[in-house]
């Protein structure tokens, strides 16, 4: 087995293969740490809006008190009943399955159009509208016209 390694072949075979484990190690660090980067992220998020949410929810209800004193106080005379009318509306609207398939296609929609923003943000798809890509296109457009 050792004299299969003194030769070029064999050396230049175990730097192929410490160069194979490297490369291998690279990825399996890389995989990790997007894995990690997917996991560790929304649980920061999660724990600091849970750490947050007695304050969010209390914002929250006088935010609605506020807006509900407006109302029925305000310029426009707005009675109970209709505010309770209208208060039940929207959590029937919210709670329905139509309010649902809404937000998933909203969500759809809104990943489709990032993903044109960044597939015509992108430089392949940039590359026709830069000066000298104008100025080449423009030049054979007048080569031709000019036979």
């Amino acid at each position: 087995m050792r004299s299969m390694m003194i030769d070029r072949l064999g050396t230049l075979s175990l730097r192929s293969s410490r160069i194979m484990v490297v490369v291998i190690l690279a990825v399996a660090v890389g995989f990790v740490l997007v894995q990690l980067k997917l996991v560790v992220i929304p649980l920061l998020i999660v724990f600091a809006v849970q750490d947050q949410w007695g304050t969010l929810a209390r914002s929250a209800t006088t935010g609605i008190d506020t807006i509900q004193e407006f109302l029925e106080n305000g310029p426009i005379p707005i009675d109970q009943a209709q505010l309770d009318s209208v208060r039940d509306t929207v959590v029937a609207f919210l709670t329905s399955a139509q309010f649902g398939s809404g937000a998933v296609a909203g969500v759809t929609v809104a990943g489709a159009l990032a993903a044109l923003i960044a597939l015509v943000a992108s430089e392949p798809f940039t590359a026709w509208n830069t000066p000298a890509a104008v100025a080449e296109s423009s030049s054979k457009v007048n080569a031709k016209r000019r036979r």
